[in-house]
């Protein structure tokens, strides 16, 4: 799909509907400043479409003792808000750095190993998430992986999640090496791919089913590269079966890891500036600022266009987006002067933001930046449409893609920032955190994070309950990868 087709399409709500017909959280504003510690309702508004898979009428679990912490200050919370919580992505990137899924996650802590019932009750809530979520379409551009213990793949909610572009995660305790032989046969049978997560289990039992794993998956964070070198070798499968490493946060760790032949990443390195390193701020970069601050300042179209047309590239960029078949026009666009005035100023400028991910020499990384930023931008747009009137809801997409421009630029945001002309809102939400577009930003930030303390409460001051953040959250995902494609 063309990106001006679907970079241009009014923003759908959460639910993937648009605007006026989709889900509706309370006509509220979001709360400025720091979250309050209270929780959202869970609770669909009334009248609100529902979700095609009702996981009420999906059999309850066996009891457990143990609960995941869920902060009610005294207050009592629904079925549904103990049921739904807010998920979180974690990318996976390949050898080159490109950009190829992400994992799905609840933003909470993870359950203890030596606790199976309160793993099966994570597993629960994960599943009855997931289950209400589009996963079809994100499947199919991006991989997407859901972790799971052993005794969660007989859960009905397994069999509503696509077999296509899903991998299982497969989390083996030390004991239940078997009876997880026995699942592995059968998943693959059934066509998912299965991959193994770090465990201390019997290096013999990934002999025996080595042959039906997609991947295996270790963690940086709990060994030192040498002990991740001294696991491969004692697992035997650094030849057979494509590896995957999480917790990657940072540069030297990707090199360590990558230097280990592992061939899958995953962390938020890419998403954290090198200190070390020069700033990114070429003079084709420097182009396309200027073109922004002039586009801002409502310059005449005319001269926007002689400034394009100097740019062989930028003016080649253009009239190919224009001219891309999800644009929509009925008439093709020959010429620089007719583009502008076709898109307007608006979205112009959006466009833009985009090309400062791209202007530059290719370079993947800036590409798994822009994608991750489009996310972020894509998030904060649906969400507070439905909350804040248009002409201040158009600055958060913008917030959103700039939010990592101090990371696209390797420079502190406070210089990155010097050199655009923005909105005042904008800027006092990136620069300051606060300001009416402050507690989404918190928000989409901590869903692409491991920031798993806080994202409960920024979706309460945004008065939002899990399931409309995770209907948007899900639908950024398909969008930002839709415009890739």
């Amino acid at each position: 799909m063309g990106i001006l087709g679907t970079f241009f399409k009014r923003a759908p709500g959460p639910g993937g509907a648009d605007q006026d017909g989709g889900r509706h959280a309370p006509d509220t504003q979001p709360l400025e400043g720091s979250p309050p510690g209270r929780d959202a309702q869970g609770d669909a508004p009334e009248g609100a479409n529902r979700a095609e898979v009702d996981t009420d009428a999906l059999p309850e679990r066996e009891s457990v003792a143990a609960v995941l912490p869920v902060a009610t200050h005294g207050e009592r919370t629904s079925a549904r808000a103990l049921r739904q919580r807010v998920l979180g992505r974690r990318p996976i990137l390949d050898g080159e750095q490109h950009l190829i899924g992400y994992e799905l996650a609840l933003r909470t802590h993870a359950p203890p190993e030596d606790n199976p019932a309160l793993a099966q009750m994570y597993d629960d809530l994960l599943l009855r998430s997931l289950a209400t979520l589009p996963l079809v379409r994100l499947a199919k551009g991006m991989r997407t992986w859901v972790s799971l213990s052993l005794a969660s793949l007989d859960h009905p909610a397994l069999r509503i999640l696509p077999q296509e572009g899903i991998t299982l995660v497969l989390r083996v305790l030390p004991g239940e090496e078997g009876e997880a032989v026995s699942h592995i046969g059968r998943l693959a049978a059934e066509g998912y791919a299965v991959a193994l997560d770090d465990a201390p289990f019997d290096p013999g039992f990934v002999a025996r089913c080595v042959h039906q794993l997609a991947f295996v998956r270790l963690d940086l964070g709990r060994r030192d590269a040498l002990a991740l070198d001294q696991r491969i070798r004692a697992l035997g499968v650094r030849s057979t079966t494509p590896l995957v490493v999480q917790g990657v946060d940072t540069d030297d760790g990707f090199e360590a890891c990558r230097n280990l032949a592992f061939q899958w990443f995953q962390g938020y390195y890419f998403a954290q500036r090198q200190p070390a390193k020069p700033a990114r701020i070429d003079s084709e970069r420097m182009r396309v600022i200027e073109l922004l601050n002039k586009v801002a300042s409502r310059a005449d179209i005319k001269e926007l266009e002689a400034q394009i047309k100097r740019d062989a590239a930028l003016s080649y960029k253009l009239m190919r987006y224009i001219n891309s078949p999800g644009c929509g026009l009925t008439q093709k666009v020959r010429s620089i002067g007719h583009a502008l005035v076709a898109l307007g100023y608006g979205p112009l400028y959006r466009w833009l933001t985009l090309l400062l991910f791209t202007s530059a020499q290719l370079d993947v990384r800036a590409q798994a930046l822009l994608r991750d930023a489009t996310v972020r931008g894509r998030l904060m747009e649906t969400l507070g449409l439905q909350r804040l009137p248009p002409l201040e809801a158009d600055g958060l997409f913008i917030t959103g893609i700039f939010s990592l421009l101090d990371v696209l630029l390797n420079m502190p945001m406070e210089q990155a920032l010097a050199r655009i002309s923005l909105p005042e809102p904008v800027a006092e939400a990136l620069l300051k955190r606060q300001g009416p577009y402050a507690s989404l930003l918190a928000l989409a930030v901590a869903c692409g994070s491991d920031d798993r303390e806080r994202t409960e409460e920024y979706a309460a001051a945004c008065l939002l309950d899990a399931e409309t953040v995770n209907a948007a959250h899900v639908d950024a995902m398909i969008w930002a990868e839709e415009l890739e494609g």
